[in-house]
């Protein structure tokens, strides 16, 4: 069964059954994490990079930011088994859109607030697919951790 992650969400699943998968990723990231050992995995669909800009928001909302929404998926998936240090994350998205301004970049941006935001953790990042000006989706298998990649030429294993 396919679980929607939308624009400002976290979901967390043990069940094998259960796929996670994103909508389009324009300058929003996606981040994939699978626990091997406890079989747990989650995704955060993230659009900010920052939750300092709205600390409002961040209370209401906190998987619309960066910083907060990656303590909220690791929080999620504490709470079902899942240890840190055994985490297989993938990410997907920081398009450049046709629109964005070049002084603005919001998926460059989204992109290094995830990288500094990792390494802040001591979490090694597995794969990525980022950055350009191509819409892409991700989904994440329970089941067995396996993180597929969703353009419009097709799927292709991240």
């Amino acid at each position: 069964m396919n679980l929607l992650v939308d624009i400002a969400d976290v979901v967390v699943s043990a069940d094998p059954r259960h796929s996670l998968v994103t909508g389009p990723l324009g300058s929003c990231l996606a981040v994939a994490a699978w626990e091997p050992q406890a079989r747990v995995g989650g995704m955060l669909h993230f659009a900010l990079p920052d939750s300092s800009l709205d600390e409002t928001r961040r209370e209401v909302a906190p998987a619309m930011f960066c910083d907060s929404g990656l303590r909220a998926l690791l929080a999620q998936m504490a709470e079902r088994g899942a240890v840190c240090e055994r985490l297989e994350v993938r990410v997907a998205g920081a398009s450049r859109l046709l629109s964005d301004e070049p002084s603005f970049e919001l998926g460059k941006r989204n992109y290094l607030a995830l990288r500094k935001q990792l390494k802040l953790l001591g979490i090694p990042l597995c794969a990525e697919h980022v950055g350009d000006s191509i819409r892409r989706a991700l989904r994440l298998s329970i089941g067995d951790g396996q993180v597929t990649l969703i353009t419009r030429t097709g799927e292709t294993r991240l």
